[in-house]
């Protein structure tokens, strides 16, 4: 795996098990977005994960649930990573492992670890510290390569009946939200 590649921008992720921290009911304008530190961090960690998820009302996660996660190559040429929220150790953190990707389409497949839990269709991560995300560099959702993911998922052995659907089709970047809300307010004022 090329860390740089996979580090230097956000992704999309298209379809996602759900997980304690993620639950079913927010899966629009799901994305990650990677900031690798220029020095480690005191608790062993190279990098940050910051999560973006909203509910079909534009609501995102709940205050309690860690928007930024830190994380760190366990083995960075195998595409191993552990991540686990900021304060945690990185030596307790919980796996996270690129196990495909293309860097010319690029897609990304990534399993929380092993996914040693039998289930109807393969086998799957467990739902407390596990997972299994389809992401891509584009926002707008590619149906034919998401089959060809899960199809590669599934000759890896992975349970794709797990994974959910997101939708970004109302999503607007943060930066422009903010922009968009600064000049309503402004109108509503009376300004131009």
């Amino acid at each position: 795996l090329n860390i740089h590649w996979f580090t230097r921008g956000k992704w999309y992720i298209h379809q996602q098990m759900e997980i304690a921290f993620h639950p079913a009911d927010h899966l629009y304008c799901n994305t990650v977005d990677f900031h690798v530190k220029q020095f480690q961090s005191l608790l062993g960690y190279s990098m940050t994960a910051t999560y973006g998820a909203e509910n079909s009302q534009g609501k995102p996660l709940a205050p309690w649930v860690p928007k930024t996660l830190c994380a760190r190559w366990r083995d960075g040429a195998a595409g191993k990573a552990v991540i686990a929220p900021c304060f945690i150790p990185s030596a307790w953190a919980g796996d996270y492992w690129v196990v495909a990707s293309d860097m010319d389409q690029e897609w990304a497949l990534v399993s929380g670890g092993v996914p040693d839990r039998e289930s109807g269709d393969g086998c799957k991560t467990n739902s407390r510290d596990g997972g299994l995300w389809i992401m891509t560099r584009q926002q707008q959702r590619d149906e034919a390569m998401l089959r060809t993911i899960r199809s590669l998922a599934t000759d890896k052995g992975f349970d794709v009946s797990v994974l959910l659907d997101t939708n970004h089709s109302t999503c607007v970047d943060p930066e422009v939200k903010q922009f968009v809300s600064r000049c309503q307010s402004g109108n509503e004022h009376g300004g131009s």
